[in-house]
Formats: C-alpha cells, sequence, structure tokens
C-alpha cells in the first residue's frame, strides 16, 4: 500500500474475491475509489527517472509450472521490502540489499531467481530496472553485461531517436568517450573495445540511479563481485549459487533439495499436462514415481516433459522408471542417484539430430548459445544441413525439457546439470568425443563474419559469444596434435579465425599464441595458402604489439611465398606489401615504405586504373609518406592529385570524409611550409564543406574547428585562437546538450582557452578555467588528464604569488604522476620542474637544486644535453647556484648554455631569453652592471615585442632592469621601472612588492630615510604574509628596513633587526651566502655606530672575507667591507688608547 493509505477489509471468501453482486456493492466502491486516488494522487503514483527505468529482459520464458517455493520467495521479500513498501519514495536511494540463494544444482534455484524477476517486473514494484547475469565464469559475467547494456542503448534510442546528438548521449550517458562518437557504427566500437561489466558497473554507479535489482544466477566464487558491483550503497542484489559463503556479508537463505510430497506430485502433474484431466488413478502413480525418484524439481521437470511430450500415461512412466537400472550420478553434480535413469529414458526418445547437437552443445557453454552459432554448423555437419533442420532439432531438445529458449527464440540453453550428464556421457566414447570436438570449432568459427563491412556487428556477436569462443579455444589447444595427424588447412583455418575473434575481443597476447598454433610445424616446401593468411595475420598481430622486426620476418616469409604462388596482382599479395610499408612507416623507414607503396600503386594502376578508390587511397599513404620524409613539394603533388579525382568522383564527391581528410593533409604541409595564409583558408573550406554536409554541430566539423584553433594558437594569434574555441565550446555545448557537457572533449577545450589567458597573462581567469577542466576531468576519471592539469594550475597559482597553494597542487600531481605512469615520463617530469620552480620563489634552493638536478640527469639520458628541456633545466639549475652565492658555477653553465640555445632555438624564445635574463642577474652580482643592463634591456625589448607592454612577464623583465640601473646607480631610470612594474601588475603580486622594496631602496640612496622605512615596511610586511618569514627576499626586505631604521637613528632597533636576519639567513642560506653576508655587514654597522668595536671589527672582517670568496677583491661589496674594516680598526684604537 501507499504511504497513508488504509487496508480495507472486504465480506468475502478467497473463493469469491473477483466476484461482485452488483456495481453499487460495498466492497466494489471501495476497491474502485482505492485504485482511482492511487492513479490521480501524485504522492501514491510511482515517479521513476526514465533514463534509468530499463525494459526488463528476461533470460526465459515464465515458469507456468512454477510452485512449491512460496516461502523462499516471501522470505526474499520480506528482507528486501519489509513493511511490503514497494511503492516507497521514488526520489529516495534504495539502500544496498543483498542475498544469496545457496543450493545444490536442481532445486531450482534459476527458477526462484526468474520467478521473482517477474513478479516484480510484472507490479512495477520499487525497481526502476532488473538486470539478470549469467555469473558462472567471468566470461559469462563478460556476455551478460554487453548484453545488457545492448538494452540500455536500446532504450536510449527510443528516448532521443531524431535528436541529431542521439548517440553523443548515449554514449556520455555510459561514460564512454574514446574514440570520438559520431555514429551508431562508432558508439559499438567504443562499446567493443570495453570491458562491458565495468560500463556496466559505472553506469549503475550514477547518482540518479539508485534503485535497481541486480540478479547473479549461477555465481561461482571464481568472479569477483567487486567487478560487477558498484561502490556505491545502493541497489539491491540476488544471487544463486552452489558453494557456501560465497557473498559474505549477504543475506543468506538455503535451498533444500526437496519441496516436499504434496508439492512434488503438483509440480509433476502440471509439467506433464495432466492438470485439466488428472484422475485418482494418475494421483497415485503420480505419487509413486515422486516416492521412486524423490522431490528434486529438476527431476520432476524432465519426467513431466518426457509423459507430455510423448503422451503416454504416468503409470507407462513408472514401469519404465523401474525397468531402468539406477545410475549414480557424480558426486559434484547431485546426490540423487535416479537422474541418470531419468535422463536415459528421455536420451532414448531423441532423434539422432538432436543428440548430436546436444552432444555439440555440451561442449559449448550451457547458457545463451545464439541460433545464429548453430548455423555455423551448415558448412560442416550433416545434421545441420539448412535452418529448418536446425529449427526441428531444437524443438524436440525443448518438448524432453533437455533445453529451453529464450523468450525472443535467438538463443537456447541447456540446464548445467544436463550439460555436465552429456559431457560425462560423450567422454565414454573417445572417439565420438574427438569427432565433436572438431566439429564444434567448425561450427562455432563457421559463424564469423571477417568482411570489413559486418566487423562492427560481428564484434557485438563476439563479445556475446566469448563464453563458447573460450571453450573452443580451450578444446583447441587441449588437442594441438588434432588426434595425431598433422594440422590440414580446414583445421589451420578454426585456429586462425579464433585468433581474429580474439584480436577483435582486444587480446592481441592470447591472438598471438593461436597464431602460433596454426603455424607449428609449417614448413618449406609443404606451403599453402592458408599458410601464407595466416602468417599474414600473424605479422599483423605483431604490428599491433609493436614487435615491428618480427612482423616483418613474417610478412617477408608470406610475401614471397603467396607471389611465387598465386602472383603479384593477387589481392592476398597487395595486401601483404601494404602491411609492409605500414610496419616500415611505423619504425620511420620512410624510404622503404615509399618504396612498397609505389610497388602497390604499379599493380593497382594496371589492374584498376588510376582513378579507383584503392589506386587513390595507396596514393594518399605515399603522400603522407612524403609528408614524414620532408619532402612537401612531392606530397602536395600528390595530395592535389589524390583531391582532384575523391572531388570529380560520383561517389565521394567534395564533402566525403576521403575528399576533407585529404584537404586537411593539405593544409597542414602548408602549415610546415609556414603558408600559414593558405592553409588556414583550406580549413575554413572544410569547416564550410562540412557544416553544409553534415551541420554546424557535427562532431566531424567541430574536430576542424578545433584544428583552427589550435592552429592559431601555433602561430600565437591568441585572440583569434580565443574565438575560435569558443567556437567550438558554443558547438559542444549544441553537441552534447547544454545542460549535458561533461566531455573529455569540453573539459580540454576548457584547458586550452586556459592557455591562451596563460600567455596573455591573465593568471586569474587562466586559474579559473584550468580548475574548471581539473573538476569536470576528476569527475569523469581521467586521472592522467585531472594530474596534468593540476600541474597547470599550479604553474599559474605560482606565476600568481600564491606558492603555498601551488606547491600543495603540484607536488600532490608529481607523486601520483609518478606512481601512474613513472618517473621518466614527460608529465611526471613537467610536475617535478614546477615543483622546483615554487621552491626556488620560496626560497627553498636546496630542494629546488635537488630536483632540478634529478631531471636534468633524465632529460640528458633520455634526449642528450642539447635537447631544448636539458637546456631550459641547466638554466634553471644556474640560476639556483647564482641565488646561492656559487657565481663561478652559474657563469660556467650560462656560458656554455646560452649560446646553444640562441643556436638551437632562436636569440628570442622564451626559453633563450630565460637564460639571458639569468645572466644579466649574476653580471650584476659580480659587478659588471653594463653588460648586465645590456642583457636586461635586451630582454625586454623581446618579451614586449613578444606579449606586449601590459603583459606580466614583460613587467617581470621591466623589474630586473630596474635592479640593473639600480645597481650601477641611475636612479631615475630604475625609479621609472619600478614604477611600471607597481603600477602594471595586481597589487597582491609579489614582484610588485619587489618593486615597493625597491623603490625604499632609490628613496634610501636619496637619503629619505622616513619614505625610504614606510615603503621597506609595507614590502616586509606583505612579503612575510606572502612567502613567509625566511624567504630570502623577505630577509633582503628585514636587512633594508634595518639600514633604513640604523640611517634614521634608531639603533637599537636596527641592530635587534639585523640580528634576526643575520639568524634567519644563516640558517636559510647558509653562512656564506651573500644575503647573510649583508646581514653581517649590516650588523657590523649598527654595531659600530654603537660603540660596539669588538663586534663590529670582527663582523667587518667575516664580510670582507666571505666577499672576497663569493665574488672578488675587487667586486663593489668587498670594497665597502674592506673600507669598513679599516676604518672601524681605527676608531677602536682611538678609543681604545
Amino acid at each position: 500500500m501507499g504511504r497513508g493509505e488504509r487496508t480495507h477489509a472486504l465480506s468475502t471468501t478467497h473463493l469469491e474475491m473477483c466476484r461482485f453482486k452488483s456495481p453499487t456493492d460495498p466492497g466494489l466502491v471501495c476497491i474502485v475509489a482505492c485504485i482511482k486516488r492511487l492513479c490521480t494522487d501524485p504522492n501514491n503514483v510511482v515517479k521513476l527517472d526514465e533514463r534509468y527505468a530499463i525494459p526488463m529482459k528476461p533470460p526465459f520464458p515464465r515458469n507456468v509450472h512454477f510452485c512449491a517455493r512460496e516461502g523462499i520467495l516471501e522470505e526474499i521479500q520480506s528482507i528486501f521490502w519489509p513493511n511490503y513498501h514497494f511503492q516507497e519514495d521514488q526520489s529516495h536511494p534504495l539502500g544496498r540489499k543483498s542475498i544469496t540463494l545457496q543450493g545444490s544444482g536442481g532445486t531450482g534455484k534459476t527458477q526462484v531467481l526468474l520467478e521473482h524477476m517477474y513478479r516484480f517486473h510484472a507490479y512495477k514494484r520499487g525497481y526502476s530496472s532488473i538486470f539478470w547475469l549469467n555469473s558462472d565464469s567471468v566470461a559469462s559475467l563478460e556476455a551478460s553485461a554487453y548484453d545488457i547494456l545492448g538494452n540500455i542503448i536500446g532504450h536510449y534510442d527510443g528516448m532521443w531517436r531524431g535528436a541529431t546528438d542521439c548517440d553523443q548521449r548515449i554514449a556520455h550517458s555510459l561514460k564512454i568517450f574514446e574514440p570520438s562518437i559520431t555514429t551508431r557504427a562508432t558508439l559499438m566500437e567504443a562499446l567493443n573495445k570495453a570491458s562491458s561489466v565495468k560500463i556496466l558497473r559505472d553506469w549503475l554507479s550514477h547518482e540518479p540511479n539508485s534503485r535497481w535489482l541486480l540478479v547473479l544466477d549461477n555465481y561461482s566464487p571464481d568472479v569477483d563481485l567487486h567487478t560487477i558491483l558498484p561502490a556505491t550503497d545502493v541497489g539491491h542484489v540476488l544471487v544463486s549459487t552452489r558453494s557456501y559463503n560465497a557473498y559474505p556479508g549477504s543475506h543468506s537463505i538455503a535451498m533444500p533439495d526437496s519441496i516436499g510430497e504434496a508439492e512434488s506430485v503438483d509440480l509433476l502433474i502440471r509439467s506433464s499436462g495432466k492438470g485439466l484431466r488428472v484422475s485418482r488413478n494418475d494421483m497415485a502413480w503420480a505419487s509413486t514415481i515422486v516416492k521412486t525418484i524423490g522431490q528434486l524439481p529438476l527431476a520432476l521437470d524432465q519426467v513431466g516433459a518426457y509423459i507430455c511430450s510423448l503422451q503416454i500415461s504416468l503409470q507407462k512412466y513408472a514401469k519404465l522408471l523401474k525397468s531402468e537400472p539406477e545410475r549414480q550420478m557424480n558426486e559434484k553434480i547431485t546426490n540423487t542417484i535416479h537422474l541418470g535413469a531419468i535422463w536415459e529414458i528421455s536420451w532414448s526418445k531423441l532423434s539422432e539430430k538432436a543428440k548430436g547437437l546436444l552432444q555439440l552443445c555440451s561442449l559449448l557453454s550451457a547458457h545463451d548459445i545464439p541460433l545464429k552459432l548453430l548455423q555455423g554448423g551448415k558448412r560442416d555437419i550433416g545434421l545441420m544441413i539448412d535452418d529448418e533442420t536446425i529449427t526441428e532439432t531444437i524443438g524436440c531438445l525443448l518438448s524432453f525439457s533437455f533445453a529451453s529458449v529464450s523468450p525472443d527464440d535467438t538463443s537456447i540453453s541447456i540446464p548445467p546439470l544436463v550439460h555436465t550428464w552429456i559431457q560425462q556421457r560423450l567422454e565414454q566414447d573417445e572417439k565420438a568425443l574427438q569427432q565433436y570436438r572438431e566439429l564444434v570449432t567448425y561450427m562455432l568459427t563457421s559463424s564469423f563474419v571477417f568482411d570489413d563491412a559486418k566487423t562492427l556487428s560481428e564484434w557485438s556477436y563476439e563479445r556475446q559469444i566469448l563464453p563458447h569462443i573460450i571453450r573452443c579455444t580451450e578444446i583447441v589447444e587441449s588437442q594441438s596434435n588434432w588426434g595425431g595427424k598433422s594440422m590440414d588447412d580446414r583445421s589451420k583455418e578454426v585456429v586462425c579465425s579464433l585468433a581474429k575473434a580474439y584480436e577483435r575481443l582486444s587480446d592481441p597476447q592470447k591472438a598471438c599464441s593461436l597464431y602460433k598454433l596454426a603455424l607449428n610445424g609449417v614448413k618449406k616446401p609443404g606451403y599453402t595458402i592458408q599458410d601464407f593468411k595466416t602468417m599474414d595475420a600473424y605479422g599483423m598481430n605483431l604490428a599491433l604489439q609493436g614487435k615491428h622486426e618480427e612482423a616483418l620476418n613474417w610478412y617477408t616469409q608470406a610475401l614471397e611465398g603467396a607471389e611465387s604462388t598465386v602472383g603479384m596482382e593477387n589481392i592476398l599479395v597487395l595486401s601483404i606489401v601494404l602491411h609492409i610499408a605500414t610496419v616500415f612507416m611505423e619504425q620511420g623507414q620512410y624510404d622503404q615504405a615509399a618504396e612498397q607503396y609505389q610497388r602497390v600503386l604499379l599493380v593497382q594502376e594496371k589492374k584498376y586504373g588510376k582513378d579507383h578508390l584503392k589506386t587513390l587511397e595507396t596514393l594518399y599513404r605515399l603522400a603522407v609518406t612524403y609528408i614524414h620524409q620532408e619532402n612537401h613539394d612531392a606530397a602536395l603533388e600528390l595530395l592535389h592529385k589524390v583531391r582532384d579525382v575523391r572531388e570529380r568522383s560520383p561517389s565521394l564527391g567534395n564533402s566525403h570524409p576521403s575528399t576533407l581528410e585529404t584537404l586537411e593533409s593539405i593544409a597542414k604541409v602548408l602549415e610546415k611550409q609556414a603558408k600559414y595564409h593558405e592553409a588556414l583558408e583550406i580549413h575554413h573550406s572544410v569547416v564550410d564543406r562540412k557544416v553544409s554536409s553534415l551541420g554546424e554541430n557535427h562532431h566531424s566539423t567541430l574536430e576542424t574547428v578545433d584544428g583552427i584553433a589550435s592552429m592559431y594558437a601555433r602561430q600565437e594569434m591568441w585572440n583569434e585562437a580565443l574565438d575560435w574555441n569558443g567556437k567550438l565550446l558554443d558547438g559542444l555545448s549544441k553537441l552534447f546538450g547544454a545542460g549535458n557537457v561533461k566531455h573529455p572533449w569540453t573539459f580540454s577545450t576548457f584547458t586550452r582557452i586556459a592557455d591562451v589567458h596563460h600567455h596573455l597573462g591573465k593568471y586569474h581567469d587562466a586559474e579559473k578555467g584550468y580548475k574548471k577542466a581539473y573538476a569536470g576531468f576528476k569527475d569523469l576519471g581521467i586521472e592522467t588528464k585531472e594530474l596534468e592539469t593540476a600541474i597547470k594550475i599550479g604553474t599559474v597559482l605560482r606565476k600568481r604569488g600564491h606558492y603555498t597553494e601551488a606547491l600543495s597542487c603540484s607536488r600532490t600531481a608529481e607523486k601520483e604522476l609518478e606512481k601512474k605512469l613513472g618517473r621518466d615520463h614527460t608529465s611526471t617530469l613537467a610536475a617535478v620542474l614546477n615543483v622546483a620552480s615554487i621552491f626556488d620563489m620560496q626560497g627553498n634552493y636546496a630542494e629546488a637544486f635537488k630536483r632540478y638536478q634529478q631531471v636534468l640527469t633524465l632529460y640528458t639520458k633520455l634526449s642528450g644535453p642539447q635537447h631544448p628541456d636539458s637546456l631550459a633545466t641547466t638554466s634553471a639549475i644556474a640560476n639556483i647556484l647564482t641565488k646561492q652565492g656559487a657565481f663561478q658555477k652559474a657563469s660556467q653553465l650560462y656560458t656554455s648554455t646560452q649560446p646553444t640555445q640562441e643556436k638551437v632555438l632562436g636569440p628570442n624564445h622564451p626559453q633563450t631569453l630565460s637564460t639571458i635574463q639569468g645572466h644579466a642577474i649574476l653580471l650584476s652580482e659580480l659587478g659588471k652592471y653594463d653588460h648586465s643592463i645590456q642583457l636586461q634591456e635586451r630582454v625586454v625589448t623581446a618579451v614586449s615585442n613578444a606579449l606586449g607592454i601590459s603583459h606580466p612577464e614583460t613587467h617581470i623583465a621591466t623589474y630586473h632592469l630596474a635592479v640593473a640601473v639600480e645597481n650601477k646607480g641611475q636612479l631615475t631610470e630604475a625609479s621609472k621601472c619600478y614604477n611600471q612594474v607597481i603600477s602594471g601588475l595586481p597589487a597582491q603580486h609579489p614582484y610588485v612588492l619587489l618593486a615597493t622594496r625597491g623603490m625604499g631602496n632609490i628613496h634610501l640612496l636619496s637619503q629619505r630615510y622616513e619614505q625610504a622605512y614606510s615603503l621597506y615596511q609595507r614590502a616586509t610586511s606583505g612579503l612575510k604574509e606572502m612567502l613567509g618569514d625566511k624567504h630570502p627576499e623577505t630577509l633582503r626586505a628585514v636587512t633594508s628596513q634595518a639600514l633604513a631604521l640604523m640611517k634614521m637613528g634608531r639603533l637599537e632597533e636596527s641592530e635587534s633587526m639585523y640580528r634576526d636576519a643575520l639568524g634567519s639567513c644563516g640558517e636559510t642560506l647558509g653562512a656564506e651566502h651573500p644575503l647573510t653576508l649583508t646581514a653581517v655587514h649590516g650588523l657590523a654597522q649598527a654595531c659600530k655606530k654603537r660603540k660596539k668595536f669588538k663586534e663590529a671589527t670582527a663582523g667587518f672582517r667575516r664580510a670582507k672575507e666571505g666577499r672576497e670568496k663569493v665574488f672578488s677583491k675587487a667586486h663593489r661589496d668587498t670594497e665597502e667591507s674592506r673600507r669598513a674594516l679599516v676604518k672601524v680598526k681605527r676608531r677602536s684604537w682611538g678609543w681604545f688608547f
């Protein structure tokens, strides 16, 4: 009953419950009122999310003879639905409940599950969808899941039929994103390449999808339940199994072997077809049969089917049973000794064709044997000569209950115990067993179709029959000597077909082992055409695994044999040559690839003509080879030929995919030739043609829009790149639905837009875009993309000065990428470099140096010391050495790196400019101010020209120029530069604070001490908050502030601040770092002012000796400490005497 409803007691017996005296009968009036209210009150109407209300697809028709297990059904119902609240609030999730039905074979577990399924489907009680999976093996589970996905796709197709993005919506709902989904064919191709169990589990995990029932029949502990059950704690799970404690944590219900004598008699009467005309004599003989065979439901059903099929009396069957000797069954099958006798009686009445078919099926999996598979026997098996004969034979098996048929009549299943009994029976005749093993492999592989036009439908078929493929493969592998005979061509064909099936099932290793089996013992001169086909197929398998040399070896053998046997013009020979060319392309041996393509072209032009589609395809491949050879003019010539013919072809035309593919290849060649304008014109032309033929928001159209946006970005035409990425994003929104854009392509576009903002210096916008993409990839579970986006977030946070957040983000990405991809993967190294850069900005030079050194070692190992990545990392190490005061080592690295970068990358490449800037900073530290200013001006000019005067990178370059001119004493020019930085960057940017400190230096040198102190104080406060108390830039500001205090006469405060700064500098940077020595010198000055001459003398001496070591004797700072030491000695002598 619905919530809030009352029950109504009717004044009638159970025999008259459907009978009312008149339309005004009070009982009838009450029932009608309840039904009306149930159907009209929104609070009582069952509301299910249409997306997850999948029509039920039961494995078998409902058993009309079901009886005797009502108690089991009621217990299942009471556990799943206590208090019978079937129509509880459908908006709430259905909490996870699990039941395991455990019992021996033949007790009717499957029938109980089936009846429960039908009852709840019939009344629409509580569940949005009910799914049935065979779970006796991993393969069966995969096949069942695939069938369910087909049902889900059919449901969605009905919901969205007519929508231009129907297939994209379906793919998105199933979380299938690769490859690009544009049609039903590409959707099915993607589905066929993935794990159906995983896709189904992910679909069951959708947050709104929380009211399903999953039925797992014949569960084997060999199957890991976690592979199919979602991690979310929702849904009902009903399992049947023979194994004890197979599903720990579930509620276990034991299925007794017997169903009771009265119920057994009832079941026998029903199944024998005598229910309507049963006599007392029949009842007595039925009771006798039950006492003889026991109360196992399977046995009773089998006896009933025999009696019904032959229309004999119960008495006659009892006599037959008495004359049949008892046959002890295998203990693994059952504890009943009469099943064998029952089956033998039924077996004796089967036709020879039915017996043969049953024995063939016993060598397959017991469940879901498609009619198409059985029809594969028409080629080799006499008893299956045509479809009519097969149908009649199946009917015979059904009538004796040796098989059951699916509701749509497309497949049959054999009861597991019957299946096992037939196997055991067949195994008693070794000769017959060998014959049937051979025939069943013929039958299975003859049902395959390897025509390219039917590839996708065949993939689907092979996924559905995976358990049968595995069984036949086991047969092939177990009798590899094929009865002591050498393998004939028919047997080789069987093995080769199985191998091809495994390739389509995405198991190339299994296919590889089968190809080896087919070729085992094959030697010259006994090669046949089938051997050449197998060699070619094996070569393709090896090539797909990246084993190119092995592939070439087999291709060469196949080519030599096939060419000498059937000639160069044979289709097989041409195919082998094309495969060889493909391997050469993969190996980068473009000359050899071109030679093979030219060889094929000569034959095709002669055989088919120059304008034939096959000839054009080879010509196109040759053009692509020329592109790889950098032979752009030759490539363009061929591509233009291909384009012209394809455009003129009646079967292709201007807008055919192959024509557009040719145009896009032409555009790529033009871009390589730096003919950007022409390339863009072609890309725009392709877009126009695709819009005209496919529509503005078609997947293929948007792919070209994506390519144009990327091309603009590569040319650093940022505004155009933003515009086209915006068009792409708008198209994707329409393609996937405005509220349904959670697709990797969408989030990749967010990333590319953020990249453009990053290049434009709009870091806040870039950060927002990256974080949006990051959240999307994380939601979709695309971990690598998620982590790579995290690196970009860390980079932009670093550039915004949010170092703590940047470090946390980047270190997490570094750790997870190393775990997932390895330490030497490019994405991992990018994360390590970003972490190193953040440590650098935080003043943690030791950690930064350590990481840079690790990355340099890997880059040098992978690409060599002169690779751009190696050079950039070397430059970063030189920068760290400068900050650590190791000027000589830094100078050596800059001197070797900068010229190489200018040669390899160009003088104005960002990496070259970064090295020049670092070198200029080092020169300034060494007192070579003119050279430093010259280099800094060069950097400012180059960055400004490339990015614009308002770009953050331009302002940062201007800051470094300001420092250089300040060091030389050009205060007016330095002040102008510092003010440009302060006005051009956000107020809380680190470089604004550094420029504020720089302006404090200008005021200090101009003897405006109060203003200098105020600026130093502001800079110090901001840097402490942003970078921390012990960051080198913070400490530099503190020492400047202490100097200002000293100039203002606040000597005690100055001394205290210098002592604090010196302690932090020594701890953070080391005793000989230039900044530490600056603090030493400053503290000595404060001590001198306060007449602490002994301490001052020691301080000046330490500063002088340290600066001599770090800089040189002639350096300005060294000279300053030397003069101060001389003066303080004089003062101390005067005071002493």
